[in-house]
């Protein structure tokens, strides 16, 4: 893996060099004849197409590591019996069930061959579906059930297979702060809207003065519904022995589309989460932290400077910049008075690219149209944004029936998650004025 990252950071070093050889053939004119700006719009999309398969790359590898650990935590860890039928008042022998406990402290089930084999029978359909004793058996091993009939959260291996394609899309998750909730009505409201007053001195005998400056935001964070709907040919059912395998993946990549994109810029007010480009009046990020970084050209070197002081240093250490593709294109032309680039790719596995010494990460939900009054960009600690899941967040339910007829049949997935910014300080967000240069 770490041959083809290098490989892949070389050539986008290579490309990187020849579009600025490009802007310097025309420093002095000030603009780009029309053939040499088609071709440096070119090479820099085929520089951010490599820039996001770096980033896929290395949080692939992330996150198998994660996941790696969680398998070694879980392995050799107490069993508990489980009753495989509660309703049933004379039920069989309990099956066991190994469980363990993660870095939150939240119970949660480990790998389970047996459950696996199971569930990839659930969504095969071998008959029509399930038969009624392997179903019982599978609900006793899992000990809970996300609805009623065959909807039935999935077991550990499958949920896995799920969060990879789906944290290659979504970007904040790499950062955010994850809550993982017992239950979707179990809200928190965790931002911080005015912060309290300094601490006084005062000597041992002296009164403690009250302060009533700090004050928390309004708005409830708990996981909301998301829905995905995913149709498998009955061929492909009959001839693939991992079928999950293919349904998981198409469901992990859909949710992790649609995460990232309300995460950026979610309204926060109809079952969405807030994003990070939505103006906040009572919650989210407010309008005391945007900023004028430019105007209808574009960001300026002034603009960025800006930026990065309106934010205040205790954040610089895990602070990062977020711009769609269309808009790091201009910022990577701005230079500095010594006409340096502000922009600095990394060629070195593993670490980042950088802007004013702070790492700049591609997002392409990320608002990307250079016009009066627009978002255009985010400088901030992400840690500040909350994302809330539940333990179990996903589950699948075979539609056998509605789409008989072109010979497919319907999974549908659902997922539980909610998210929002939670101190409005953490963030400089990137806002064009109404000039030229703004």
């Amino acid at each position: 893996m770490s041959a083809e990252l290098k490989g892949l950071l070389e050539k986008r070093a290579n490309l990187v060099k020849q579009s600025r050889e490009i802007l310097d053939r025309h420093k002095d004119a000030g603009k780009l004849p029309a053939d040499d700006q088609a071709q440096y719009e070119k090479i820099f999309a085929d520089v951010n197409t490599l820039t996001g398969e770096i980033e896929q790359r290395n949080s692939y590898v992330e996150r198998q590591k994660q996941l790696d650990a969680a398998d070694a935590w879980g392995k050799g860890v107490e069993k508990r019996n489980v009753d495989p039928n509660p309703s049933n008042p004379n039920p069989a022998a309990p099956v066991v069930e190994k469980r363990h406990k993660n870095v939150d402290g939240v119970e949660r089930r480990s790998v389970d061959p047996k459950a696996s084999a199971l569930y990839n029978r659930y969504l095969k359909g071998h008959g029509r579906a399930m038969d009624q004793a392997a179903e019982i058996e599978y609900r006793g091993i899992l000990a809970d059930t996300a609805g009623s009939g065959h909807d039935l959260i999935p077991p550990v291996e499958f949920i896995d297979q799920i969060l990879i394609p789906r944290d290659r899309q979504v970007l904040i998750r790499k950062f955010a702060t994850v809550r993982r909730l017992l239950k979707s009505t179990d809200g928190y409201q965790p931002t911080i809207e005015t912060n309290p007053e300094d601490a006084d001195w005062t000597t041992e005998i002296t009164g403690v003065e009250e302060d009533t400056g700090l004050t928390t935001g309004k708005r409830e964070l708990k996981p909301n519904v998301l829905t995905k709907l995913v149709k498998v040919s009955i061929k492909e059912l009959m001839v693939l022995p991992q079928v999950a395998e293919l349904i998981a993946d198409r469901l992990g990549y859909k949710f992790g589309v649609t995460e990232e994109k309300a995460f950026m810029t979610g309204d926060g007010v109809t079952n969405r989460p807030m994003g990070l480009f939505t103006l906040g009046t009572t919650s989210g990020i407010t309008a005391a932290s945007d900023v004028i970084a430019g105007g209808t050209s574009g960001l300026t070197m002034d603009g960025l400077q800006k930026a990065k002081f309106a934010l205040a240093p205790p954040y610089w250490p895990n602070a990062k910049w977020i711009f769609s593709p269309t808009i790091m294109l201009q910022v990577a032309t701005i230079k500095d008075s010594l006409q340096r680039y502000l922009w600095q790719p990394n060629t070195i596995v593993g670490q980042p690219d950088m802007l004013l010494g702070f790492p700049g990460m591609l997002d392409v939900w990320a608002p990307s149209t250079i016009v009066a009054g627009a978002y255009v960009g985010i400088l901030g600690d992400f840690s500040y944004y909350h994302i809330a899941d539940l333990v179990e967040p996903f589950s699948v339910q075979r539609l056998n029936e509605l789409y008989a007829g072109t010979n497919q049949v319907g999974f549908l997935g659902r997922e539980y998650v909610d998210g929002m910014p939670v101190m409005t300080e953490a963030f400089s967000r990137l806002k064009l004025g109404t000039g030229a240069t703004s």
